[in-house]
């Protein structure tokens, strides 16, 4: 899952001009602020952390399934500072939202890893929990194959390039043979 939270960040990231063209189409921002979920959307303190849009990311792998299934939930913050109602100035405006929302969507969805296979989309909605921000959930699953990390310092060499040397045996046999032992008994 750590490949997929990386990539999840690489596509979203600020220098990927090609999201970044995405949402300016629609006049918006991609999310500036990506982090694994903890509960920051009910923290007031944490509100800076919103500044902007924000994507917050949980898992669950049900490991009874075979292949195992992993559960994505993606909550995606999204500054709401015009109202929605139908008597409202600037609905359309606010109902931008909804595309970025749509956005994120189509381009989470193009995420796969050698660990995590293609998303399925299996319920999307407003999040009614108080929060200081406007989230709206995608939740996802897909296959999941755990694999074992790589080590941070592989082991490189070639046996042929090892020199044995036999000396500390033919030592050891030396002074045995010409060891007697006496006992008593």
């Amino acid at each position: 899952m750590k490949e997929f939270y990386k990539k999840l960040c690489q596509k979203f990231d600020a220098s990927n001009s090609e999201t970044q063209a995405r949402f300016q189409e629609f006049g918006l921002t991609a999310p500036r602020y990506i982090d694994l979920y903890a509960q920051q959307d009910l923290n007031e303190e944490n509100f800076e952390l919103f500044h902007g849009n924000a994507l917050l990311v949980e898992w669950m792998i049900n490991y009874e399934e075979s292949p195992a299934i992993a559960t994505i939930e993606l909550r995606v913050c999204f500054e709401q500072l015009r109202s929605t109602a139908n008597i409202s100035a600037n609905m359309d405006v606010a109902l931008k939202s909804m595309d970025y929302n749509h956005l994120v969507d189509q381009l989470v969805q193009t995420i796969t890893t050698e660990s995590t296979g293609k998303l399925k989309l299996v319920w999307e909605g407003s999040n009614r929990l108080d929060s200081i921000v406007d989230i709206y959930i995608f939740r996802y699953e897909c296959q999941y194959v755990k694999r074992a990390p790589e080590p941070e310092y592989p082991n490189t060499g070639k046996f042929e390039d090892l020199e044995i040397n036999g000396q500390l045996v033919e030592k050891i046999n030396s002074v045995t043979e010409a060891t007697e032992f006496e006992w008593d008994l």
